[in-house]
């Protein structure tokens, strides 16, 4: 291995979230932050996007970096970080500056704000440039490039999983064309294979046409496994069930009946708990299944992570994005439960009793084909889903574990356990 600079030097001269580390010997391309610093390596090096003495988690995802490139380094504001293409224009800082609306404090939104709309020159002053001298690009940006030859390229990083920065291309007009994924971990490979099946049966319902991303490509790598689909620009989602969003969920009504206890979407809940160590959450799950069984409801696709950030609207169109958690088999009611649960969570900080109190207020109005102890099971099963969802998130994950162990033991679904005839 040789550095054009010791680590120390690269840490005293380098702005404080790019922060270079050492690299494997047999490591051998080029990486450059700010003109000050040389590392070789291939791939080409771990930069850290935390400040000084934070412990936050590094990017060993470099090696998708588009060859050849100059990014700008963004700092974080409470929304995910970018690596924006150099003099990037308005429209794609729309793309890749968008914050999850909920983590964001009134100084951070002005931060936000001023990002989005100040001019180039000043935007550049609070980034670090960064450009990337590997030879090769990845697997996965070579099939972007393929499917947009010469377009620029941005990447977003994911503050709750740095492994896996989504890489975006752009038309000439700024506008997001395309986005790449891809995930290293066993069970992040599994997510993304079911991403793309989902998406591919997904391009073949007509209700659905235009508010589904349509899968490009899938790229094998070395480091994980990559997906390329199209990606979608528009004004952000509102926090809130509007019209627009009850329509597209209605909209993903399909033909045909299935039982809601035994359905796809339940039973794979139940395997997966099955394979864990979650007695509580196994409980909670195969409780309400039971009392589900007998309910028949219309086959309905859920998106099972169904939240603004995963939504923007174009015009009144709802484009809905990352199908990691979906079902072509699941059930009425799921995705409509979930949005208010996961954004009074990540929107307002939500502590448990508020969580059981939302809960509550939602079983208070059933929807159909469900009876007010068969829309309890529903919704507690969609709980134990969000305890699945947030587990990677242990703040979030706590207080939904919280409200579970509290509805159990208010015997809140006392009258739904099925008795024997008599």
């Amino acid at each position: 291995m040789s550095l054009g600079a010791s680590p120390e030097h690269i840490l005293k001269r380098t702005p404080a979230w790019a922060l270079p580390e050492p690299v494997s010997a047999e490591q051998a391309s080029i990486l450059r932050v700010g003109g000050r610093a040389r590392v070789t390596g291939d791939p080409p090096a771990v930069i850290a996007v935390g400040r000084t003495g934070q412990k936050e988690p590094t990017l060993p995802a470099l090696d998708h970096l588009p060859a050849r490139e100059r990014l700008r380094l963004m700092p974080s504001f409470g929304f995910p970080r970018a690596l924006l293409p150099d003099r990037c224009g308005r429209a794609e800082r729309q793309t890749l500056v968008r914050a999850r609306s909920s983590t964001l404090s009134p100084l951070r939104w002005l931060a936000l704000i001023a990002l989005r709309g100040v001019p180039g020159q000043v935007l550049r002053l609070v980034s670090a440039p960064l450009e990337v001298a590997s030879a090769t690009s990845s697997p996965l940006v070579i099939a972007l490039r393929r499917l947009r030859p010469g377009a620029r390229m941005g990447v977003v990083l994911n503050p709750s999983n740095y492994d896996r920065p989504a890489i975006f291309s752009f038309d000439a007009r700024g506008r997001p064309a395309a986005v790449a994924k891809f995930a290293s971990a066993p069970r992040d490979r599994l997510r993304q294979s079911l991403e793309w099946d989902i998406l591919q049966a997904l391009s073949r319902i007509p209700s659905l046409a235009g508010s589904v991303p349509r899968p490009l490509a899938r790229v094998p790598g070395h480091l994980g496994d990559g997906i390329v689909t199209e990606a979608f620009s528009g004004a952000p989602a509102p926090p809130r069930l509007e019209p627009p969003l009850l329509d597209w969920l209605e909209r993903c009504q399909r033909r045909g009946e299935l039982s809601v206890g035994r359905s796809p979407l339940v039973s794979r809940l139940l395997d997966e708990l099955q394979g864990g160590r979650d007695p509580m959450l196994l409980h909670a799950a195969q409780t309400a299944a039971a009392c589900l069984e007998d309910v028949r409801a219309p086959v309905t696709v859920v998106h099972g992570d169904f939240v603004p950030w995963n939504i923007v609207l174009d015009n009144t169109l709802p484009r809905v994005f990352d199908w990691e958690w979906a079902s072509l088999e699941g059930v009425p009611g799921w995705d409509a439960v979930y949005f208010p649960l996961q954004v009074g969570q990540v929107v307002e900080r939500w502590s448990a009793p508020e969580l059981v109190a939302c809960v509550k207020r939602l079983a208070d109005r059933p929807v159909h084909p469900y009876g007010g102890q068969q829309y309890r099971c529903l919704i507690l099963l969609v709980l134990v889903h969000l305890a699945k969802v947030v587990a990677g998130t242990p703040p979030f994950a706590l207080t939904v574990r919280q409200a579970i162990e509290h509805l159990l033991k208010a015997a809140w679904l006392s009258d739904t356990t099925p008795r024997p005839a008599s």
